[in-house]
Parts: C-alpha cells; sequence; structure tokens
C-alpha cells in the first residue's frame, strides 16, 4: 500500500521546477495531486501528463496564489472533484534578483503579494 493513497494535495506553484519535482514524488507515492500554476498552462499539462503516464492521479488548476478570488477556486475546483483537500503545500514564490537599491515598489509588492498573502490565503 502506498503512504499516501486517498490523500488529496495541493501543491502551489508545481508547473515546473522544485514543485514540479514535489508533486511528482507526491504522486509517486499514491497521492492524487493539484499542480497549481499561475501563467504556466503548458507547462502544468505537461507535469499532469508526467505523472499520469507513470500511473499516478493529477489535475492542472490555474490560480494565482496572490489573489484571493482565484485561491478560493482553486480550493472550490479541489474539493469538487475529489471531494476534499488533505495537504496543502505552499511551494508558489518568486525572487527579484536585483540589488536592494534597484528594487522598485512594483518589484516588492510583487514578491510580498505572492510570497506572503499567498500563503495567507491559502492557509
Amino acid at each position: 500500500m502506498e503512504k499516501l493513497e486517498n490523500k488529496v494535495i495541493i501543491v502551489t506553484g508545481s508547473s515546473r521546477g522544485i514543485g514540479k519535482e514535489i508533486a511528482v514524488q507526491l504522486a509517486k507515492n499514491g497521492a492524487t495531486v493539484i499542480v497549481n500554476h499561475s501563467n504556466s498552462t503548458k507547462e502544468a499539462e505537461q507535469t499532469v501528463n508526467t505523472i499520469v503516464s507513470e500511473g499516478g492521479k493529477a489535475l492542472a488548476i490555474k490560480a494565482d496564489v496572490s489573489n484571493k478570488a482565484d485561491v478560493t477556486q482553486l480550493f472550490d475546483q479541489s474539493i469538487s472533484k475529489y471531494g476534499k483537500v488533505d495537504v496543502l503545500i505552499n511551494n508558489a514564490g518568486v525572487m527579484i534578483s536585483k540589488a536592494i537599491k534597484d528594487n522598485t515598489e512594483d518589484d516588492f509588492t510583487k514578491q510580498f503579494d505572492i510570497n506572503v498573502k499567498g500563503i495567507f490565503y491559502t492557509l
């Protein structure tokens, strides 16, 4: 029996990178994975296809974690499809690699909205 069988897990920011690897490994251990992305539809579908081709279950849902309405929709769609959400992995985040003196207020707002508000909204 798999360790995560019958568990539904949302992984934010899981269309690529670390999030994708987390999603794939969770599915390999029996979880049904919600592959969340904000603007990487093609990559999210590729992640789902990877999971499904290896015998797992996954669904891609577009939702910007910095937008409260999107987060509500993310959970509503997940629960509508699978009846529950057991685990949330807050992986979505951005890092703007500039010297502090070169960061704009828009840069700060984007990072704060995704990295802080995104966690608040999903929790």
